[in-house]
């Protein structure tokens, strides 16, 4: 029997997708508008809010890579999941590196080929997500043995929540600093860096349930967590009187703890929501094209970033959303023809 679709994952990725473009958008005027103003703490808002959108796309991943129903070859990972991956991050990075300097520059020199190879090695700042994943993938053969047993799994999820998440979190508040900055307490544990923790909890969360207690418990602390990243990331914004991105982390406690409550959420409620088939097979497709989605969309951002767009004023803040299902409806469009390309459409989105 065909296992049924968990419609919550795309439900998810589309989701997150449009944070990632939000995020990218917010940056062009967070950095640069005073801390003080009111169009900055709406910036903030939303930047905080957004924020879960990188750990819930590798919690989706090991939901699916790590399925005891997908059998994954090691040959098989290397020649279709791997390539698929490295070829798409070498063939963006040139675009990026190319794009951004001609525009930039508007013509070609020796100075301006020096500024594309440099930016092709140092690759688009979005596109360390491949890199990342590339790293997961490569242990992914290991990490589909440590889901064959619940209790190991679970062991080094919290095992890597306690070292990557918890521990850099709390050496940011000074109450903490003296305990884990340069002293014995500063442990190197190998398999617990990174992402890791995030791939083994996406599978960890999506296989087993959860009581309606607990739910509601994550609920809270995801409410909390985000109301602190607010909070924080403005009083200390303020007191330094320029933005401090510190609690942004992707790996911090707050990040995650916001991250767990979006997937827990959308697993237990928002899959519940009733809608017909025709409609569930349109979010299906929707949800494929995220990848390519997320690889272009950058262009858009350029190209306005280099036409003086983002602004530092309060309308722009609040119509930030807008501009966010623009470049996503538009990036959607480049897709939609990419994908019509024959041969190169599997590879490069």
């Amino acid at each position: 029997m065909e296992k049924k679709r968990e419609i919550y994952l795309d439900y998810l990725r589309i989701v997150s997708i449009f944070c990632v473009i939000g995020i990218h958008i917010v940056a062009k005027s967070w950095y640069n508008t005073p801390t003080k103003e009111l169009s900055w703490q709406i910036l903030n808002i939303y930047d905080s809010l957004f924020r879960f959108c990188v750990p819930i796309f590798i919690m989706i991943s090991g939901a699916l890579f790590l399925n005891k129903d997908k059998k994954i070859e090691i040959k098989t990972l290397f020649k279709k999941n791997i390539l698929r991956i490295f070829i798409a991050l070498v063939f963006w990075s040139f675009i990026y590196a190319v794009f951004k300097n001609l525009i930039t520059y508007k013509g070609i020199n020796k100075f301006v080929l020096d500024k594309i190879l440099n930016a092709f090695l140092m690759g688009h700042h979005h596109l360390w997500f491949l890199s990342a994943i590339l790293g997961i993938y490569l242990a992914m053969p290991l990490l589909k043995k440590i889901c064959e047993d619940r209790k190991l799994e679970k062991y080094l999820i919290i095992l890597s929540f306690i070292h990557t998440s918890l521990i850099p979190f709390l050496m940011n508040l000074k109450i903490f600093d003296l305990i884990f900055n340069d002293t014995i307490f500063m442990l190197e544990i190998p398999l617990a860096t990174g992402y890791v923790g995030y791939y083994l909890l996406g599978h960890y969360l999506n296989t087993y349930n959860i009581s309606n207690k607990k739910e509601k418990y994550i609920y809270i602390l995801g409410m909390c967590s985000l109301v602190f990243t607010i909070l924080i990331t403005s009083l200390s914004s303020i007191k330094a009187l320029k933005p401090i991105d510190t609690y942004y982390e992707y790996l911090y406690a707050n990040t995650y703890v916001l991250s767990v409550s979006i997937f827990i959420l959308f697993k237990y409620r928002i899959s519940k929501i009733k809608i017909s088939e025709k409609l569930k097979n349109k979010v299906v497709k929707l949800s494929n094209l995220v990848f390519g989605i997320y690889l272009v969309h950058e262009i858009f951002i350029i190209i306005l970033d280099h036409y003086h767009f983002f602004k530092q004023n309060i309308m722009y803040s609040l119509l930030t959303p807008i501009f966010t299902v623009i470049i996503f409806i538009v990036s959607l469009l480049i897709v939609i023809i990419i994908k019509k390309i024959p041969m190169i459409n599997k590879y490069i989105i």
